[in-house]
């Protein structure tokens, strides 16, 4: 399963821009990605890299981060739409 997963992201890749997220945005990436390792390593997962997405930040910015523990960094990030819950697909409530 580790293996498609690393598979899909590496996939993705071209979808993302490599640019840096800044200022407290990089901040709170790096404290989930810390939390996310802990994680991954208490239950022997994967730890070269996750995806982190903060449903916070408005969905026409980048809100999607491909994160990699060994560097530290975000590798890539993207555009990441949600469900509609209930609701109509397209509407507003």
């Amino acid at each position: 399963m580790t293996n498609i997963l690393i598979h899909l992201l590496m996939a993705l890749l071209p979808l993302f821009s490599s640019v840096q997220p800044s200022g407290e945005s990089q901040i709170n990436l790096t404290a989930k990605a810390q939390e996310a390792l802990t994680f991954c390593q208490q239950n022997d997962m994967n730890t070269d890299f996750c995806l982190l997405v903060d449903m916070g930040i408005h969905s026409g910015k980048n809100r999607i981060f491909i994160y990699q523990f060994n560097s530290d960094s975000v590798l890539s990030k993207g555009l990441c739409s949600h469900g509609c819950c209930s609701g109509a697909w397209g509407g507003d409530d």
